[in-house]
């Protein structure tokens, strides 16, 4: 919170709050992560600079994005499971996830 206030202080008070769960996998000389943002909205993302990405997907039978369903797919998102910012929320969610903590 101490950053937040900094970050305010000096004008940045405005953005999105993002909140998710992320597991990373390792498969052939990629990353692959999978990210919980609901109970029911789950995403993939594969990195990798030693095995092309599009071909990972396609061994593990995922359809990538193209450019303009992932455009789709952020602003859905931005829409229908991001927050705008605020430091109140902020605070409510660091101490929803972990109460035994004081955000205040």
């Amino acid at each position: 919170m101490n950053a937040l206030t900094f970050l305010e202080t000096i004008g940045f008070n405005q953005g999105m709050v993002y909140v998710w769960e992320s597991w990373e996998f390792s498969y052939r000389d990629s990353e692959i992560k999978l990210s919980k943002y609901t109970d029911d909205y789950y995403t993939w993302e594969i990195e990798s600079d030693r095995y092309d990405p599009l071909l990972a997907a396609k061994e593990l039978n995922l359809e990538p994005f193209t450019k303009e369903d992932y455009r789709k797919a952020i602003d859905w998102e931005n829409q229908n499971i991001h927050q705008l910012y605020s430091f109140a929320l902020v605070n409510k969610l660091l101490n929803d996830l972990w109460p035994q903590n004081s955000f205040s």
